[in-house]
């Protein structure tokens, strides 16, 4: 009776911790914005009832540019370098986090090069 206790024990460990990931998929971030046009308010809101007196709406915004940007001196451009993440054998799509080796990152349809968020420490790796 103990044996099959201790069985079903190991089982529920097993089938409990066994089952959890040990990745994060990595996901590029997504911004939606919303433009309502709202119509026009009929009443005033300090005196209703009273209509509103109508408002110039301005006119449209002219912006200049110049033709010649300023180029950066060369001390100013200074390269950025990143990590180059280590494939995980035998897992195609997955690598090792550069900040945690013992975590895996999933890059699955990123192509070669593309930098990539480590979710883990949150800095940027380059996928092999």
């Amino acid at each position: 009776m103990v044996k099959l206790l201790l069985r079903l024990a190991l089982a529920g460990a097993v089938c409990f911790f066994g089952c959890r990931a040990t990745y994060r998929a990595v996901t590029a971030p997504v911004r939606v914005f919303h433009h309502e046009e709202r119509p026009a308010p009929t009443t005033d809101v300090t005196n209703p009832g009273m209509p509103v007196a109508p408002t110039p709406s301005p006119g449209p915004r002219v912006v200049e540019r110049t033709t010649t940007e300023p180029t950066p001196s060369p001390r100013a451009q200074t390269a950025v370098h990143f990590p180059t993440a280590k494939p995980v054998p035998n897992k195609p799509g997955y690598v090792f986090s550069p900040s945690d080796p013992s975590k895996y990152v999933d890059v699955t349809g990123y192509p070669s090069g593309s930098k990539v968020k480590d979710p883990y420490s949150g800095k940027i790796f380059l996928v092999p």
